[in-house]
C-alpha cells in the first residue's frame, strides 16, 4: 500500500513539475533528420531525473534509430548502476516488461545513463497509456543494486508519440 500511494504521488507530482519541447536538427554531414524530445524538471526531487531525452534519427533510408537517456546531478545519493539493465513496463503489466543494457556516462557534475531501444519498445510505446521506468542504481556495496522506480507522465508520453510519428 505504502509503495502504491508513493506510486500515486510521484506520478502526480512529476506531472506538474516538467517542462519539454521537441527540437529538429538535420545533420549536414550525413543528411539525417534528429527529431529529440526534452524534457527538464523545474524543481529538484530526490532520484528522479533532471533531464529526460528521447531522439528518433532519421536516415535517408528511412531507418529511424531511436535513443533515451536520463541525466541527474551528482545531488542523488547514488549514481546509475552499470551492473544491471533499466526495465520498462508498458501499460503497468507484470506481462509486457522489456530490459536494456545501459552506457553510463559522466562529468565532474552529472551522471548520464543512455540506452537504444528497438522497434518492439516503439510499436508498445505506440499503444501505451502508461509508461513505467526502473533504474538500477549503485549502493555503497558493489555487489549490491537499488531501484528507483517511476512512472513517465502522461504529457511526456504523448509528446514521444508525436516524436515517433514526426519525419
Amino acid at each position: 500500500m505504502k509503495k502504491f500511494i508513493l506510486f500515486i504521488f510521484s506520478t502526480l507530482f512529476i506531472s506538474n513539475i516538467c517542462s519539454a519541447e521537441i527540437i529538429r536538427e538535420i545533420n549536414s554531414f550525413d543528411n539525417s533528420t534528429m527529431l529529440t524530445s526534452v524534457i527538464n524538471t523545474k524543481d529538484y526531487v530526490e532520484d528522479i531525473p533532471r533531464e529526460i531525452i528521447f531522439k528518433k534519427t532519421c536516415s535517408n533510408s528511412n531507418e529511424s534509430k531511436y535513443f533515451i537517456s536520463f541525466v541527474n546531478q551528482y545531488t542523488i545519493k547514488n549514481g546509475y548502476s552499470p551492473f544491471e539493465p533499466i526495465k520498462i513496463k508498458f501499460n503497468n503489466s507484470l506481462e509486457d516488461i522489456q530490459s536494456y543494457p545501459i552506457q553510463l556516462y559522466r562529468t565532474a557534475q552529472r551522471g548520464q545513463l543512455a540506452f537504444l531501444v528497438d522497434n518492439i519498445f516503439i510499436d508498445k510505446l505506440e499503444k501505451s497509456d502508461n509508461l513505467q521506468f526502473q533504474i538500477p542504481i549503485s549502493t555503497s556495496y558493489v555487489s549490491h543494486v537499488k531501484y528507483i522506480d517511476f512512472t513517465l507522465p502522461q504529457n511526456i508520453l504523448d509528446e514521444w508519440k508525436q516524436v515517433i510519428a514526426m519525419e
